[in-house]
């Protein structure tokens, strides 16, 4: 869903009919309206035959109406996400959605949705690389971002492309939680600890800074 969001702002025609769509969405958002929304994708056929216009439309506007503004599909693969009740909404902003058209249309950009050891395998010397994997967990409470996870094996696989990048002559910068685990991986690399916000969590309390580590190899 993202990445055909990023295909049609690549395209003047495609990115033009999409705001088209989002005006009229939030025209007419209600609670009753975003679940007409919502449920498109309860019927396959028909959402296979969409445009991809009106599905990145669709995309943004869920985002923008649902509750927390949360991305998340049931095992069906079927957007479940309620209603957020605040009735006015804004679906984007005019001027910085154009500035992302004009960048991605007017450069080579190329838009991957594949592993990140395929999506790295052509970087070259002095290339730049930002790694934003699914953070590690202490407890293992979420690393079920996709129907494969992304545990521990995985972080250690990222690890290792790291430092494959590295001795490629790359320059690397990898961001994730600041726990014992990630500290010990990376601890040949600089380690920079940030503080983060967080406003999504299922639990309230659990909602506010986060300390989180920027990884660099410069």
């Amino acid at each position: 869903e993202l990445m055909n969001v990023y295909n049609v702002l690549c395209n003047d025609e495609k990115y033009t009919k999409m705001c088209r769509l989002l005006n009229s969405y939030e025209k007419n958002n209600n609670e009753e309206f975003y679940y007409e929304i919502r449920n498109k994708d309860r019927h396959k056929k028909n959402m296979s035959k969409m445009s991809d216009y009106t599905k990145a439309a669709r995309t943004i506007y869920l985002n923008k109406a649902c509750f927390n503004g949360l991305y998340r599909v049931n095992k069906n693969n079927e957007f479940n996400v309620p209603y957020n009740k605040k009735g006015k909404i804004n679906t984007y902003d005019g001027e910085n959605l154009l500035t992302v058209n004009m960048y991605l249309t007017m450069n080579n950009v190329k838009i991957l949705c594949t592993d990140f050891e395929e999506a790295l395998k052509d970087v070259k010397e002095k290339d730049f690389i930002y790694l934003d994997p699914p953070y590690d967990m202490i407890n293992h409470s979420f690393t079920t971002y996709t129907k494969d996870g992304f545990d521990r094996k995985d972080q250690i696989r990222l690890s290792e492309i790291f430092k494959h990048l590295d001795k490629k002559g790359a320059y690397v910068m990898l961001s994730n939680h600041d726990t014992p685990f990630i500290r010990e991986t990376y601890k040949d690399y600089y380690i920079h600890k940030i503080e983060a916000k967080r406003n999504i969590n299922s639990n309230g309390a659990k909602r506010g800074t986060v300390t989180e580590v920027i990884i660099t190899n410069y």
